[in-house]
């Protein structure tokens, strides 16, 4: 077994030296970690609800979108978040200020916050609240698993919560919470 010299082909088979191929360090996109962050988390997150009933995870996952409703840490997560997550909760912010909480703009503007990077925001946000005991570690544990799977009201309604915050109003309702919590 020996190391790989400088001026060798990459074994990818490009032709190229190594060096000047594979060799170098690439940058990897944000959206893709974000991703793979929240995927690590839910394999851990299966272990604590396997258990449940479908029943129960969805009830559990309603749990956790009102927590994200009530809880300060979520603003905190998301507005102290990287530049993408706060522009977009800066956008929720102006829809609300243009119009009502279930209008349509808001809804667009949560549509397109929804990201990788607002989830994994709002996943912190749940570890923040696991960690100061104000929430059990299944509502965690459920709402990561539907924050791994996509577009979630969990992190709806934490964008809301961040925007009214910004504006300066109540928590307003978000949409999140009329439809039905269970994605998975």
């Amino acid at each position: 077994m020996g190391l790989l010299e400088r001026n060798r082909s990459c074994p990818c088979g490009s032709g190229r030296p190594r060096h000047g191929c594979c060799g170098w360090l690439r940058r990897i996109d944000p959206t893709r970690v974000a991703a793979a962050y929240l995927a690590r988390q839910a394999r851990l997150a299966r272990d604590l609800v396997g258990p449940f009933s479908p029943a129960a995870l969805t009830s559990l996952q309603a749990e956790a979108a009102e927590l994200a409703h009530r809880c300060p840490h979520f603003p905190r997560a998301l507005l102290s978040a990287r530049d993408p997550v706060a522009s977009d909760v800066r956008r929720v912010a102006r829809a609300l200020d243009r119009g009502p909480a279930s209008g349509p703009s808001v809804r667009e503007a949560l549509r397109r916050a929804d990201t990788p990077l607002a989830r994994v925001a709002v996943a912190r946000g749940l570890v923040a609240v696991r960690e100061a005991g104000l929430a059990d570690e299944h509502v965690v544990a459920a709402a990561v698993l539907e924050l791994a799977s996509g577009p979630s009201p969990v992190t709806e309604v934490a964008l809301c919560s961040a925007a009214a915050t910004l504006t300066g109003r109540a928590t307003p309702v978000a949409t999140a919470q009329v439809r039905s919590p269970a994605h998975a």
